[in-house]
């Protein structure tokens, strides 16, 4: 296999891997990947390769190499030019892979941008550091990469492309910088936070020239595209080859500038260059459009290169390697002890040349539609050539000949998904760890993650209950992702009947059902609207959002006590619902209840300082009192927090024109 940067190709050893098929990319310069030290290679080589690794150094020892971890999102294997794109145009990743190892045939463990990263830096399956989706922190007791490598004396940063990674989850465990700050970023698909490659490169940049260059480093740049929306900057667009192909290659460049710095400060032969991606993404095969809810090769093949200090080069490593495999293997290259719980296996050997083993299974799981819809989870394991993936349901695949997963030979070879079963089962059931507490969310945090689809049931169903399988409902999901775009892009009715549709397949979908209802309130339909929540209701009697909307229609209806029973019962389900608190407040601004009222915002912000509506809140609760400085310091502050909160900023305007004509 050769890439597409005119390099000498790679020595391949035996395997199996996924086929790719070709995606279209847009031309980037990438770094030079020319060794600047020949004493470099024959100083690190024997060290980083050495069966002892290089546990024993100590915190000032000069043989301790850098570490850089790039994660490209949602980057597909068949994107990258050296994984078998030749029209590809991505020549940092190319010349990164045919100057150091190229593992063609890595697998994600899951789908899912925060369990996956997870993985990664803690060497453990979702199932046990309990991250199981977006969402939920990664608990305090786990032992993270940056948190190993700080004790050692190493100096840590990571610089995030998305909101998903925010550090309310606590993937910044032993980092002394984590950089997610989104002071340049732009809202994204589902009113996510994101900010383009540049700008993270830029970030890492800054703190690259200005780190403590006494101390190794371990950076992680994590770039959020090529991630749905597909929005490349010019002059990645359409004409490059698509808009999913165009953030690649623009991801690509950023990647160059990165690996161009390294090299510039003449460290390239003194780091340790960890280059992947977390998960792929469907682009419509299998009628899936991203990426989450099926597990199927498009979502869990990812492109994987290493670069080590003085080599070896040009190497392509063709047996299976896992997500849970980067720590026992930097663990061989790095001053960190080996933690037996770890279920990954280190891949220094096949690095240096050992023959692959025995087939090992591969395992991977998705709980994107139990945690967001409440259907049931999905597992898959694949050995060898075969492949089963099990829900309500085995599907059986012959992925070596069959590669597009399209046949299930379940029924035509039921030992085979036996045995694959009995593996799953046993891989299971070797425990699971509970989540970690759930994260004080901001209300863009939390109205992220229901834009992503995280309104599943709180209460839990029925010991035994068949659930939904996710392989014959996911269509909703695709119909709710279809309808936000339509909404963002105002074209409302439109959006209104992609619920309808997702809600004839799958007629107890919480997240449609809270979605359609406020059209029905945009035409007046309250009684719609109300049966839509006492729905919703119905199946989960803890379902705070549904409860706070009831109250909204109920204080509509002037039944204030109503409202306020409404907004308890919400809050009984929630205590952190901050919409609940604003919303009491507004009612007891209606009855007069100032003190109450100011008690009720306050509180609100407590729970959530971004509130715009509770500083609006406070504003009516200062004029009521007749106070006009405070009325408009909190107008102001309510445009800080939500410089979209029009009602605030009408009335600011109307404070200073009457200012302004003392009218």
């Amino acid at each position: 296999m050769r890439g597409t940067s005119g390099g000498r190709g790679f020595v391949t050893a035996s395997g199996r891997g996924w086929r790719p098929r070709p995606l279209r990319g847009a031309p980037r310069r990438g770094y030079n990947g020319r060794m600047r030290s020949r004493k470099a290679l024959r100083l690190f080589l024997p060290a980083l390769l050495a069966g002892g690794g290089l546990a024993g150094c100590g915190p000032g020892d000069a043989n301790k190499p850098n570490l850089l971890v790039v994660t490209v999102d949602t980057l597909r294997k068949d994107a990258i030019g050296c994984c078998g794109a030749p029209e590809a145009r991505t020549p940092s990743f190319d010349r990164l892979a045919e100057g150091g190892i190229l593992l063609a045939n890595a697998s994600s463990q899951v789908p899912i941008t925060l369990p996956s990263h997870a993985t990664l830096f803690t060497g453990r399956y979702p199932a046990a550091h309990g991250t199981r989706h977006n969402g939920t922190p990664l608990r305090e007791e786990e032992t993270t990469l940056a948190e190993r490598l700080s004790e050692r004396g190493y100096e840590t940063a990571a610089f995030l492309g998305s909101q998903v990674l925010s550090s309310s989850f606590r993937l910044g465990q032993g980092f002394d910088v984590y950089d997610d700050r989104w002071k340049k970023a732009e809202r994204g698909l589902h009113g996510l936070w994101e900010r383009g490659a540049d700008s993270v490169a830029a970030s890492f940049l800054s703190w690259f020239d200005h780190r403590d260059k006494k101390k190794p480093f371990f950076a992680w740049v994590h770039f959020y595209d090529p991630h749905a929306d597909y929005e490349p900057p010019a002059p990645f667009g359409p004409a490059a080859g698509g808009d999913y192909a165009g953030e690649v290659a623009y991801a690509d460049r950023a990647l160059g500038r990165v690996l161009a710095a390294i090299e510039e400060g003449g460290l390239l032969d003194e780091t340790i260059v960890v280059l992947l991606s977390d998960h792929g993404e469907g682009l419509g095969e299998h009628e899936e459009r991203e990426h989450g809810l099926l597990l199927y090769e498009t979502t869990l093949a990812i492109p994987w290169a290493i670069r080590l200090p003085g080599g070896p080069r040009g190497v392509l490593v063709t047996a299976p390697a896992l997500t849970v495999d980067l720590l026992p293997t930097l663990a061989d290259l790095l001053p960190i002890d080996k933690d037996p719980s770890w279920p990954g296996r280190s891949l220094v050997p096949l690095l240096r040349g050992a023959a692959p083993g025995p087939d090992r299974p591969l395992f991977a799981e998705s709980l994107y539609g139990n945690v967001g819809y409440g259907w049931a989870p999905l597992y898959a394991v694949r050995l060898g050539p075969w492949k089963l993936v099990r829900g309500n349901w085995d599907d059986l695949y012959d992925v070596d000949q069959d590669p597009a997963e399209n046949v299930n030979l379940a029924a035509e070879h039921p030992e085979v998904a036996r045995r694959l079963g009995e593996a799953i089962d046993a891989w299971k059931a070797e425990g699971e760890s509970p989540a970690g507490p759930a994260p004080e969310l901001t209300r863009e945090e939390r109205a992220m993650l229901e834009g992503l689809g995280y309104a599943a049931p709180s209460s839990p169903p029925p010991a035994g209950a068949l659930l939904p399988d996710p392989r014959e409902r996911f269509l909703a999901h695709e119909k709710i992702i279809e309808s936000r775009v339509l909404a963002e892009e105002g074209r409302r009715d439109l959006a209104r009947d992609a619920l309808l549709e997702a809600l004839r397949i799958d007629p107890n979908n919480l997240d449609a059902l809270l979605r359609v209802a406020p059209y029905y309130r945009e035409l007046g339909e309250f009684e719609r609207e109300r049966e839509i929540y006492l729905t919703i209701l119905s199946i989960d009697p803890d379902h705070a959002p549904a409860w706070n909307n009831l109250g909204v229609l109920k204080e509509i209806d002037g039944d204030f006590a109503g409202a306020l029973a409404c907004y308890d019962r919400s809050l009984q389900s929630d205590s952190t619902f901050a919409d609940a608190y604003v919303n009491r407040g507004n009612v007891y601004v209606t009855q007069g209840k100032l003190g109450q009222a100011m008690g009720a915002y306050e509180k609100a912000l407590r729970l959530d300082p971004g509130s715009g509506e509770a500083h609006y809140g406070k504003a009516m609760v200062h004029d009521k009192r007749g106070e006009f400085e405070p009325l408009v310091e909190e107008l102001k502050l309510a445009l800080r927090v939500d410089p979209n909160l029009v009602p605030a900023r009408e009335w600011l305007q109307a404070l200073e024109r009457s200012a302004q004509t003392g009218i």
